[in-house]
C-alpha cells in the first residue's frame, strides 16, 4: 500500500485485488469536500453562474452517504463519485480555460470507468480517482498560490500557464 496526502487526508492506494475499504470511499468524500471549499475559495469574485455549480457538486457530495465497516462500497457510490469528478473538471475548465493541467485532468476523469450494478470496484478504479484527486487539489494550491501573487489591473487580461509536473 501507498498512501498519499491530498489536502491534509492521508488515503491508501490500493494493489491489485485488495478489496476497497469503507474508509477509502469516506475519505474521498472529505477530499471533495475541501476541494470544493478551495473552489469555493476562488470563484466566489469570478460569476454567480459558477458558484451555483459549485453549490450544486457540494450538495451532490454531502448526498454521498458515509459507509461503515462491515458494509460494501456500491458500483453506485464509485460512478457518484466520477459523475462528481466530471463536473469539477467542468469547472476547472470554466474557471481557467484549456492550460495544460486542465486538459490533462479533464482527459484522466474522461477515461474513468462507471461500474455496473453488482460488479465489484477495483483497485485500480480506486487508484485512478486518488490520482485525479491529488492531481486536483495540487492544480488548485498551485493556482491559489499564484493568484496571491498576481497584481490584476482592470484593463489588463492575464492568462496563466501551469508548466506541466515533472
Amino acid at each position: 500500500m501507498t498512501s498519499v496526502n491530498i489536502l491534509g487526508i492521508t488515503i491508501e492506494k490500493r494493489k491489485p485485488h485488495e478489496v476497497i475499504q469503507p474508509e477509502d470511499f469516506n475519505k474521498k468524500k472529505k477530499i471533495l469536500l475541501k476541494i470544493i471549499e478551495k473552489l469555493e475559495d476562488i470563484s466566489e469574485p469570478v460569476n454567480s453562474d459558477i458558484n451555483m455549480k459549485i453549490d450544486e457538486i457540494k450538495l451532490d457530495i454531502l448526498a454521498l452517504p458515509t459507509v461503515s465497516y462491515g458494509d460494501a462500497v456500491f458500483a453506485s457510490h464509485h460512478n457518484d463519485i466520477v459523475n462528481i469528478l466530471v463536473k469539477i473538471a467542468n469547472i476547472l475548465s470554466e474557471l481557467y480555460g484549456d492550460i495544460l493541467a486542465v486538459l490533462e485532468i479533464k482527459e484522466e476523469v474522461k477515461k474513468l470507468p462507471t461500474v455496473g450494478f453488482g460488479d465489484i470496484v477495483l483497485a485500480r478504479h480506486h487508484n485512478s480517482i486518488v490520482n485525479i484527486l491529488k492531481k486536483i487539489a495540487d492544480l488548485l494550491e498551485d493556482l491559489i498560490e499564484l493568484s496571491n501573487e498576481v497584481v490584476l489591473w482592470d484593463d489588463v487580461e492575464v492568462k496563466l500557464y501551469l508548466a506541466p509536473a515533472k
